[in-house]
């Protein structure tokens, strides 16, 4: 505590308006920082390293395996379609900012990637056995028609068996080619193999899991009112604030959102999140005026509670940013700002970082004064006994 009175300045402003306040990036922050960067370095990489995207990035690599091997051949613009596939990957990562959301990007364009790919490759396998089988042809036409030469000379020309012999030919050559060449002629051989084995690969894992955090409570109708009326009845620092997400099972973008409000609550501890799903309790979502239909911009939402009273929510309308909804407004979804719920924003905007060091700072001055009353009750028991002493000498 001394060190802190003494390297703060009286004056936050000098007089000529510059600021004296000390920098950001004081070593004690840094390292908090560092802790902070490597325990979401190493969620990350856990939340990674699960079935789902083991076996999707697994199963990305059957084109390379297979056009390396020599098992398919190489399609026509190929490099024009990989590079289109990097460009459009590199898309997603400067897009979203949201792992899963990012990851699942990727997943989807390296797979359409993929059966264009193959498509391609089946269209050129088709090719090569076409020409082939048209070689051989040819080959045989050659040879018998050597033979027939002599025949010829002694028989009359007719113009007519001629071309019946040509069409004959052809045919056959075409019916040799069978079903399976035709197929490949539109490349759907390659492509719904492939598609099956992703079918499968879904039927087992139709989704990532989001990051898990013991800090996260799931609420009911009954234990979020519960919850905001003792928040409201505390006197503790502690238990004042509640950052609860309203979601809903069936939507993407709550999916995706799980993840990052598991790292909020892992990082910011002293704050009580909580979760509860509108699709269920639609109490709830009448109660605060949250519309849960599939074309709501309003899923998900994020309330912040002070005392059991909202202080504000993302998303929010234009004229009440970071401020509390105003059930007297006409209800109209239009009225919403498109927000993106990125770990950063969240964190700024409902100033968690603030949050934080006040509930600390009140848990260290209760500390402080829990120590000072066991200290004054320890020197009012020891003049105590020392007065009993006294009294039996």
């Amino acid at each position: 505590m001394s060190n802190n009175s003494s390297s703060a300045s009286p004056s936050s402003t000098t007089k000529d308006g510059l600021s004296t306040k000390p920098p950001i990036h004081t070593v004690g922050k840094v390292e908090i920082h560092q802790e902070t960067a490597t325990i979401m370095k190493a969620r990350l990489i856990q939340h990674i390293l699960q079935t789902y995207y083991l076996l999707n990035f697994i199963f990305l690599l059957a084109y390379p395996i297979l056009r390396l091997s020599g098992l398919i051949l190489k399609p026509k613009n190929e490099l024009m379609i990989l590079y289109v596939s990097a460009f459009m990957v590199l898309l997603k990562i400067l897009k979203n900012k949201n792992v899963d959301q990012i990851l699942t990007g990727i997943i989807f364009t390296l797979k359409m990637s993929t059966i264009i790919l193959l498509y391609y490759s089946g269209e050129a396998q088709f090719k090569l056995e076409y020409k082939n089988k048209m070689k051989k042809v040819n080959m045989e036409s050659s040879s018998s028609s050597s033979t027939e030469l002599f025949e010829e000379q002694q028989e009359p020309f007719n113009f007519d068996n001629d071309i019946e012999n040509n069409k004959e030919i052809t045919l056959n050559s075409t019916k040799d080619l069978g079903f399976l060449a035709n197929f490949l002629h539109y490349g759907l051989y390659y492509v719904l193999i492939y598609l099956f084995i992703c079918m499968l690969v879904y039927l087992y894992k139709s989704q990532p899991e989001p990051k898990q955090s013991n800090f996260v409570h799931f609420f009911n109708q009954i234990t979020f009112k519960n919850s905001l009326a003792f928040s409201a009845q505390s006197k503790e620092l502690k238990d004042k604030y509640l950052l609860v997400e309203f979601f809903t099972t069936w939507s993407p973008p709550c999916t995706y959102l799980a993840s990052t409000f598991a790292d909020l609550s892992y990082i910011y501890q002293g704050i009580n999140f909580g979760k509860i799903d509108i699709g269920r309790w639609k109490s709830i979502a009448y109660e605060y005026d949250i519309n849960d239909s599939v074309s709501s911009k309003q899923i998900p939402s994020i309330i912040l509670f002070k005392n059991g009273v909202e202080l504000s929510r993302m998303p929010y309308r234009k004229n009440e940013f970071k401020m509390p909804y105003d059930k007297k407004t006409p209800k109209d979804d239009k009225l919403f700002e498109p927000c993106n719920l990125s770990y950063d924003n969240i964190k700024l905007y409902f100033n968690l970082d603030r949050l934080l060091s006040e509930v600390k700072s009140s848990l260290t001055n209760q500390n402080s004064d829990n120590n000072n009353n066991n200290n004054n009750n320890n020197n009012s028991n020891n003049d105590k006994k020392n007065k009993n002493t006294k009294k039996n000498r």
